[in-house]
């Protein structure tokens, strides 16, 4: 199927070669689509179906809080570091994948690059490098998982100073 821009309509036509990827053709500028309900009805018109990525996307690493992993013996798969380019979140941070010993798939960020565990990870991935590991950023195995250090801190919002909690996580060391 194909998307049609006639000059007051759009409708969606067979295309002839359905392994061709882009079966859907852009919409021009002067699509009449002003809703999601007028999306949705080019599609049922033409009576095609619109999926969810709730069926397709299964996300193998979800978001796990790391309070989840203290204590708990884990396998980090492999760990990156943000681009400068890419941190949205105003300073560099560690994304990690990993595997509890019980088959519980996790991911996480972590941002605490001065002091922490994206700081450890960097220095273990900087010692790796020196040392010539294959994969400097991949196979860390925490046998006590991570451990947690929570403290007050105090932020300025809005003018006014308000002191909360924070919690800084490490790799837990050994024993």
């Amino acid at each position: 199927m194909a998307l049609r821009n006639q000059s007051d309509s759009t409708e969606i036509v067979s295309v002839a070669d359905r392994d061709e990827f882009n079966v859907i053709t852009s919409l021009s500028d002067d699509t009449q689509l002003s809703s999601w309900d007028d999306a949705l009805a080019l599609f049922a018109e033409a009576e095609l179906e619109v999926t969810s990525t709730d069926d397709l996307v299964v996300d193998e690493f979800p978001e796990i809080d790391k309070a989840k992993l203290v204590n708990r013996e884990c396998l980090f798969i492999f760990w990156t570091r943000s681009r400068p380019e890419s941190e949205s979140f105003g300073q560099p941070y560690v994304m990690v994948k990993g595997i509890t010993r019980d088959g519980t798939k996790f991911r996480f960020s972590d941002g605490s690059l001065k002091s922490g565990l994206a700081a450890q990870l960097v220095t273990i991935w900087k010692d790796r490098v020196a040392a010539g590991h294959p994969a400097p950023n991949a196979g860390l195995h925490l046998p006590r998982g991570l451990t947690a250090s929570t403290y007050k801190t105090t932020n300025t919002v809005n003018g006014v100073q308000v002191t909360t909690d924070a919690t800084t996580y490490y790799i837990a060391p050994a024993v």
